[in-house]
C-alpha cells in the first residue's frame, strides 16, 4: 500500500494518511475485488488534488473545486461497487476474521452496504456543494454553491477516510496471503 502525507491545512501542520492499493499489487487482488483496488486507486488522485486545493483555497470558489475534485472521485463508486458488495462482504470481513460466527455473512453484507450507503451520501453533498460541470437530476430551483472552509473540508477527510476504510481492509487482505 502507498501513503502519502498531505497537509490539509495551510496554517496548521495536521497531516491525515490517504491509503491506496499500490499498482503492483493490484495485480495480486483476487478477481472479485479487481474492481474495488482498480477504482481506489484510480479515484486516489481526485482525493490527492483535493487535500493539494483545500490546504491554498482562500475563496468559495476555490473550496467549491475542491469539493468538485472529491465529487469526481466518489462519482459512480457506490453503484459499481454495490455489483461485488457480496464478494466484498466476504472477503474483507468473514476470510480475515473480523466477522465470525453463525450471522456473520448478513452482518458483513450489512457493513459492505452501510459503507456504500456513506459513499452515495457523500457523492450527494459533493454534488450539491461543489462546482459541477453536469447534473445527474434536474434540480428543481437554481442554486449556487458558496462553500467555506469546513464545507471542505469536512467533504475531503469524509470521504478520504471512507475510501481509505476499504483501502485498509484491501491491503490487509493482500498481505494476510
Amino acid at each position: 500500500m502507498k501513503q502519502i502525507l498531505e497537509p490539509i491545512d495551510r496554517f496548521k501542520r495536521e497531516f491525515v494518511e490517504i491509503t491506496t492499493p499500490l499498482p503492483e499489487l493490484i495485480g495480486k487482488v483476487p478477481n472479485e475485488l479487481e474492481k474495488l483496488a482498480t477504482l481506489l486507486n484510480d479515484r486516489s488522485v481526485y482525493i490527492q488534488e483535493a487535500l493539494k486545493k483545500l490546504a491554498s483555497a482562500t475563496t468559495s470558489r476555490e473550496y467549491a473545486e475542491a469539493i468538485g475534485d472529491v465529487r469526481r472521485s466518489l462519482d459512480g463508486v457506490e453503484k459499481q461497487l454495490r455489483q461485488i458488495k457480496d464478494a466484498m462482504a466476504e472477503k474483507l470481513f468473514m476470510d480475515m476474521g473480523i466477522l465470525t460466527g453463525e450471522g456473520a455473512a448478513d452482518q458483513s453484507k450489512a457493513v459492505i452496504s452501510q459503507l456504500l450507503d456513506m459513499v452515495g451520501r457523500l457523492e450527494g453533498l459533493a454534488s450539491g456543494l461543489g462546482i459541477r460541470l453536469e447534473t445527474k437530476e434536474a434540480t428543481p430551483k437554481p442554486y449556487i454553491p458558496n462553500p467555506d472552509y469546513y464545507d471542505a473540508r469536512y467533504m475531503v477527510l469524509a470521504s478520504m477516510l471512507t475510501l481509505g476504510y476499504l483501502a485498509d481492509r484491501l491491503g490487509e487482505l493482500l498481505t494476510s496471503t
